[in-house]
C-alpha cells in the first residue's frame, strides 16, 4: 500500500531531477509536479473535478496516481507536459 508521503517523495524526486515547475503546452500554464499529476489525472480544471475532491479526502492516494508517478519517473511524460531545459549556470 502506498501512502501520500510516498507519492510526495516521488514528486520531490522529479522536482530535484528536472526542476520544480513544468509547463502545460495545451493551456499555456505552469504547474508544480503535484499539480501536474492532478492535471494528468483529472484534467485542466482538476480542482473542480468531483473525483479529485473525493480523492483529496482519502487516506491513501489512488492507484492511478502511483502508476502515473512511476511512468513519469521512468521518463514517460504526456505530450502536454513540457519540462524546461536545465539552466547552464548564471
Amino acid at each position: 500500500m502506498k501512502y501520500w508521503s510516498d507519492l510526495n517523495k516521488g514528486l520531490n524526486r522529479l522536482a530535484q531531477k528536472h526542476d520544480g515547475v513544468v509547463y502545460d503546452n495545451e493551456v499555456d500554464r505552469s504547474w508544480d509536479w503535484g499539480q501536474a499529476l492532478c492535471r494528468g489525472l483529472y484534467g485542466v480544471d482538476w480542482m473542480n473535478h468531483s473525483d479529485f475532491k473525493e480523492v483529496d479526502e482519502a487516506h491513501y492516494p489512488p492507484p492511478e496516481a502511483i502508476e502515473m508517478l512511476k511512468e513519469w519517473e521512468n521518463g514517460q511524460f504526456p505530450e502536454w507536459l513540457e519540462i524546461p531545459a536545465p539552466c547552464k549556470g548564471w
